[in-house]
């Protein structure tokens, strides 16, 4: 699990990848100690939440969607460059189903279920979900 780093030069939630998808880390990189210097001169520290379970697929997307008012969800191997943002309405440890939520803020029911497998990135928390979900008047 990564806690984004926004544009604005702030903490912009969080993205969770599939450990065999990581093939390299680099801890240095051009610019990094203006990054570090940055956040540490606004009082921004990293956090992890402790609701989020990393077990597993299935428990990672329950723990995200108990804890966060939408999820985004890639399967970028299966359609690149698409993802889903909603929240799970359908969860087994093979399969999901979401209600949608669209751009502009209004739900779109799918009846289709995706596997569970497919799933590369998971993403929530960050400042463009959490204006969607104020937008359909979800809890924050």
């Amino acid at each position: 699990m990564l806690q984004r780093l926004s544009d604005r030069i702030d903490l912009d939630g969080y993205e969770v990848l599939r450990v065999e998808d990581v093939t390299s880390i680099d801890v240095e990189f051009d610019r990094a100690a203006f990054y570090k210097k940055a956040l540490q001169a606004k009082a921004i520290k990293p956090s992890f939440p402790s609701e989020v379970v990393l077990t597993d697929m299935r428990n990672l997307l329950s723990s995200v969607n108990d804890k966060f008012s939408l999820v985004v969800i890639e399967r970028e191997e299966r359609v690149p460059d698409e993802c889903e943002i909603g929240r799970i309405k359908l969860l087994t440890d093979e399969k999901y189903a979401l209600k949608w939520l669209s751009p502009e803020a209004r739900w779109e029911d799918d009846l289709r279920t995706y596997e569970t497998k497919d799933v590369t990135r998971v993403t929530f928390g960050g400042e463009y979900e959490n204006t969607l979900a104020l937008v359909a008047d979800l809890p924050g």
